[in-house]
């Protein structure tokens, strides 16, 4: 398998974010390849279930999406969560983010 990119990761937050606001603007290739360069810039090397589920921490308290920003944020809320639970600790480590073997449709 092959290890997940930034790049990767942008397109599906972004589908999951227009999934949940189908009104926002749809994602083109500029898009993802700007907010690949924010998550990356981040150095914040998480699981892509991780920023689907700060997609879904961020929607259920906001109208408006997210920001890469305001995802970041919200992927940090998600961390601080799983990391108290020792479940969902151990899939922090056994991660699908970049450098890691896993697919990130999993």
């Amino acid at each position: 398998m092959n290890p997940l990119t930034y790049e990767q990761i942008a397109a599906a937050v972004l589908a999951e974010i227009r999934a949940i606001y189908p009104t926002g603007r749809k994602p083109d290739p500029d898009i993802t390849t700007a907010w690949a360069r924010v998550l990356e810039r981040g150095h914040m090397m998480l699981p892509a279930a991780v920023w689907r589920d700060a997609v879904i921490t961020w929607s259920v308290s906001h109208s408006d999406p997210p920001t890469p920003h305001d995802l970041i944020t919200a992927a940090r809320q998600v961390v601080a969560q799983w990391e108290a639970d020792p479940a969902r600790r151990r899939d922090l480590t056994t991660s699908d983010a970049p450098g890691s073997e896993t697919q990130l449709d999993g």
